[in-house]
């Protein structure tokens, strides 16, 4: 409702509009229903990287009450090493922003209101309203695909180790330079930083290092 007086002294009247937000009402509540009806974690940012809203999956995900992060920039959420490039990064969205996966190519991190960190997934949209362009960002904490992928690769590397060394075992006699071409492999096929053989001397009973392979001084 506005209302605007009529001119005169004092004023002959006054003027009064009504405007029936009920329809703009139920599309904005049905709008907050499914943003916190998505599984994963939603907020949105007006264009000057301000918090508007957080969904409830967010709230969950960052630890961070939502009236805590409403009217927060956006920075409060990435660690403090990745501030600068990201306020860069947003930056260039904010002048032609269009749905797209943020972290295209790199890795991610956010960060916990405890200060732990977390790697993520991130998919921008933007949303035209009254208030002008508004960004909502989709987040995806990956930690346990990242830690499978990680064992993955892990596996994969020592695989590639035992079928090296069982090769070399056909095809070696020498003992010393089995030894040596074990210690080869594992270091630059298998992709550790150190490897070593060592054996028990019988007589002393101490472990005696017979090979190794990437050994340094800070090592």
């Amino acid at each position: 409702m506005t209302a605007t007086a009529l001119a005169g002294s004092p004023p002959k009247g006054i003027v009064v509009m009504y405007l029936d937000v009920t329809d703009q009402r139920k599309a904005d509540k049905k709008f907050r229903d499914l943003l916190e009806a998505a599984p994963e974690a939603m907020i949105i940012v007006n264009s000057e990287a301000e918090i508007v809203l957080a969904n409830q999956q967010s709230v969950n995900l960052f630890g961070w009450r939502s009236d805590e992060l409403i009217g927060q920039k956006i920075e409060i959420l990435v660690p403090e090493r990745y501030r600068g490039a990201h306020r860069n990064m947003r930056l260039d969205y904010m002048g032609k922003p269009h749905a797209r996966p943020m972290n295209a190519g790199f890795d991610l991190f956010a960060r916990r209101k405890d200060g732990t960190e977390f790697p993520v997934e991130i998919s921008l949209s933007p949303l035209e309203t009254d208030q002008g362009t508004l960004v909502m960002s989709a987040i995806r904490d990956i930690s346990e695909r990242k830690k499978a992928e990680s064992r993955i690769a892990y596996l994969s590397r020592v695989q590639t180790i035992l079928s090296g060394i069982n090769t070399l075992i056909v095809r070696v006699n020498d003992r010393d330079e089995l030894f040596r071409e074990a210690c080869l492999i594992a270091v630059e096929a298998g992709g550790f930083r150190m490897s070593l053989i060592a054996i028990v001397d019988q007589d002393t009973m101490n472990i005696v290092p017979v090979a190794s392979r990437g050994k340094d001084a800070q090592l």
